[in-house]
């Protein structure tokens, strides 16, 4: 994928507990247009949470230890202590939700207007916490169980480090990552189209479980050439 585009020219607005500057590997995080909307000490990135810097490392980190999707877009850090927040809040082709606790059969879609996180193991089975719905889910990705031996979560709110985790707050930025991709190779693109590209390029699957399909990176990638 990164042959073909590292996400230059991109943003993603992470919404979330926020990011710690001091992870080497989000170079990319823009500090001047990060903003605090809590009410603690007004700093971007307050420690108490290693949520955002997760979330955010899945879309932009540097990718030199690891395979990442947006690697040279910006990152913009928007703390939010509202944990059941379901609105997707874009900057440029799409943002993402974060972490809607529950799992079970949704009947309704709720207010995100570019994709539906799912969450899927690697059998394609959908993971114990996944949401789903026939007529809610628009797209899924993974984002947990692939590997059950590597979901020990390790604390990284104080001390810089790695760690796994599972669950929607995962896939989302998969698909927040691959729509900034797209953008970065097609940046006319409505938000729209983006995600009508997402779709489209998806590998069909149960809708029940997957809605319209689960994410391709690399066929949304392809399709562009």
């Amino acid at each position: 994928m990164h042959l073909k585009t590292r996400g230059e020219g991109t943003s993603v607005a992470i919404i979330d507990s926020s990011i710690l500057p001091s992870r080497s590997d989000l170079g990319s995080l823009n500090e001047v247009l990060s903003k605090n909307f809590t009410s603690d000490d007004g700093t971007f990135a307050p420690v108490g949470s290693d949520h955002g810097t997760h979330s955010a490392g899945i879309v932009a980190a540097a990718g030199n230890d690891s395979a990442n999707l947006d690697t040279d877009g910006d990152v913009i850090s928007l703390p939010n202590e509202i944990k059941n927040y379901m609105s997707i809040s874009a900057t440029g082709p799409i943002g993402y939700r974060w972490g809607d606790p529950g799992d079970g059969n949704a009947q309704k879609k709720r207010n995100y207007p570019a994709a539906s996180n799912h969450v899927e193991d690697e059998t394609w089975s959908p993971a114990f916490y996944t949401n789903y719905g026939e007529n809610t889910i628009d797209i899924s990705a993974p984002g947990g169980d692939a590997d059950l031996d590597a979901l020990d979560e390790i604390d990284a709110s104080f001390e810089p480090t790695y760690s796994w985790k599972a669950g929607t707050s995962m896939a989302a930025p998969a698909v927040a990552g691959t729509a900034a991709l797209i953008r970065s190779l097609a940046p006319e693109m409505s938000p729209q189209e983006v995600r009508e590209h997402l779709i489209k390029t998806a590998t069909p699957r149960d809708p029940t479980y997957h809605g319209d399909g689960h994410l391709d990176t690399k066929a949304a990638l392809d399709a562009l050439e």
